[in-house]
């Protein structure tokens, strides 16, 4: 590994195969994964909420009676789509969202559609 740990070793008798500024290096690394990983497993806590409350406001859409229990159902549906708008794109619960956020989307504006026709009738 690196500069020359071989003849450094040679001449101080290490028993390991890498210097102490690669060992440092490699430390930073494993710090820096670390605490990438951390913040993956931090952000599928959002992801998981906000895919319940869509699921929820979805669920309430379906069993509205009125027109007034519709639009408190969308007005939640549309904040759990907010929610999963927010996550960041840069790590994998965000690339997840932004995948299931169209076709969430889409059943948005299914429901919205439905909705009016369903008021206009």
């Amino acid at each position: 590994m690196g500069y020359y740990p071989q003849r450094y070793c040679s001449l101080f008798s290490c028993r390991w195969q890498f210097t102490l500024d690669e060992f440092e290096q490699a430390r930073e690394r494993v710090a820096r994964l670390e605490a990438v990983v951390f913040q993956a497993q931090n952000a599928l806590v959002p992801l998981n909420e906000a895919k319940k409350a869509l699921l929820t406001a979805k669920q309430q859409y379906e069993q509205a009676k009125n027109t007034k229990d519709r639009e408190t159902a969308f007005a939640l549906w549309q904040a759990a789509i907010d929610q999963l708008d927010q996550i960041s794109e840069k790590i994998l619960a965000g690339k997840t969202a932004q995948t299931q956020l169209v076709a969430f989307k889409r059943d948005f504006e299914y429901g919205r559609i439905s909705s009016f026709i369903a008021a206009a009738q």
